[in-house]
């Protein structure tokens, strides 16, 4: 068995799953910076479904782009568990997160209060944009704390992630996840 997670959606998933169609999900949430808690919520969900850390095949998670916080912790957890037991890892961003959905582009994720990181085709790299300046449009976007009623922007999210299952196997193997950050972290 395999286990996908989704440390960016606004409520964290663990989906554990096989042959491309999901077996057992978890919704967790993560309030604040209480990022550390996400082991404990992980070995429990490990325990709620009768399957011990070794007994997984893959461990694929979303590495970002995010806060430098979570990215790291999330990124050390994943990683220390391929390390202590030997599981094969895979890393998705993300833009591949929405594409591997179902979504179409331009996609965006919120950077900070006043601007996002928006990613207009597959081929362009993602920028910073203000949020006043984001152009009237459909957008796939994971969630959305602004209201862009008045701007004729249309919001879309996963709410069903059995797309993205069926297509999580072409993620390829990862020996270390690295953490995709929205901005570098600025540390003197």
């Amino acid at each position: 068995m395999k286990i996908f997670v989704d440390t960016i959606s606004p409520k964290w998933r663990i989906i554990l799953y096989e042959d491309g169609k999901i077996i057992k999900e978890k919704e967790i949430e993560i309030l604040g910076s209480e990022y550390s808690l996400f082991l404990d919520e992980f070995m429990n969900f490990l325990d709620e479904s009768r399957i011990s850390v070794k007994d997984v095949k893959k461990l694929t998670v979303v590495n970002g782009p995010g806060w430098f916080t979570w990215t790291r912790i999330i990124a050390l957890i994943a990683n220390t568990i391929r390390f202590v037991h030997n599981i094969p890892l895979g890393s998705i961003d993300y833009f591949s997160l929405m594409e591997k959905s179902g979504f179409d582009y331009p996609m965006m994720i919120r950077a900070n209060r006043t601007e996002c990181l928006l990613k207009q085709d597959r081929e362009s790299d993602p920028v910073i944009v203000a949020k006043t300046d984001v152009a009237p449009w459909e957008y796939s976007w994971i969630w959305d704390e602004l209201d862009f009623e008045n701007r004729k922007v249309s919001i879309k999210w996963i709410s069903d992630y059995s797309r993205l299952i069926e297509n999580l196997d072409t993620v390829p193997d990862t020996e270390k996840i690295e953490p995709y950050y929205i901005k570098k972290p600025n540390i003197t």
